[in-house]
């Protein structure tokens, strides 16, 4: 999808989106291997990564077989919003100064992701 993408966007707009993406997807997008073969990691920084992975489990959503109401859904969704963003904090803190600027660079300027716009039912 990326060689698609790549036809329609110019070299700065395809940048800009491969940098949104990493954003997006993170915490995750550290592990990928291009990324980390960027960032170097030590074999005790992967131990930490993995441990913090481990000691924060993302919430879970009610079970049930209720749908949840939009007032439930948007307070499920702002919940693992706060711990996505917690869990990045908390891995970036593990990251020396010249793989956070590697990271920054990546990245670049953060991306403020809205939640797409309700539906009327």
């Amino acid at each position: 999808m990326d060689k698609q993408i790549q036809r329609i966007l110019n070299a700065d707009q395809f940048k800009r989106y491969k940098q949104i993406e990493l954003q997006v997807q993170a915490p995750q997008s550290i592990t990928r291997p291009d990324v980390m073969e960027k960032l170097n990691f030590s074999r005790e920084q992967l131990e930490q990564f993995h441990e913090i992975h481990e000691q924060m489990r993302p919430p879970m959503p009610p079970q049930g077989d209720e749908r949840p109401s939009r007032e439930e859904m948007e307070r499920m969704h702002q919940k693992m919003m706060a711990h996505r963003d917690e869990l990045l904090r908390k891995v970036l803190e593990i990251f020396t100064p010249e793989q956070r600027r590697t990271w920054d660079s990546l990245t670049g300027k953060p991306f403020k992701l809205s939640p797409p716009p309700r539906r009327e039912e």
